[in-house]
């Protein structure tokens, strides 16, 4: 039995470190390469850094259809939303957004602009 760990940056945004355990030098960096093939391809469907991503053209409105992946994640989403009362909103990334851009440009949102994000994103488009 042997361990391969290996770095790969950036995934994700951010650097991973994978251990594997397996027989051999080969079934080790099998794995390693299907690890990685898979977190690439869903971080090109679900980044909301990547505008080509399928979730970044969804939000866009590029695209009014999403494939089966999506649509079952936005399902989990919806019924998060709803089993936690609101507490676990996927559209809160809106509000952190303005708090960037108000960073940024050193200008804080205007009176009522935050409760106004807030309440658009109270109920799920989806």
């Amino acid at each position: 039995m042997i361990v391969s760990v290996s770095s790969h940056e950036p995934v994700v945004g951010t650097r991973l470190t994978l251990r594997v355990r397996a027989a051999s030098d080969a079934v080790a960096a099998a794995a390693e390469t299907a690890a990685v093939t898979e977190i690439e391809r869903l971080e090109a469907m679900l980044s909301a850094y990547r505008p080509d991503s399928e979730w970044s053209r969804w939000r866009r409105g590029d695209i009014d259809h999403v494939g089966p992946e999506l649509h079952a994640l936005l399902g989990l989403a919806a019924h998060w939303h709803a089993a936690s009362g609101g507490a676990f909103n996927p559209g809160v990334g809106t509000l952190r957004a303005r708090w960037q851009r108000a960073a940024v440009e050193q200008l804080p949102p205007a009176p009522g602009e935050m409760a106004e994000l807030a309440a658009a994103i109270a109920a799920l488009p989806y």
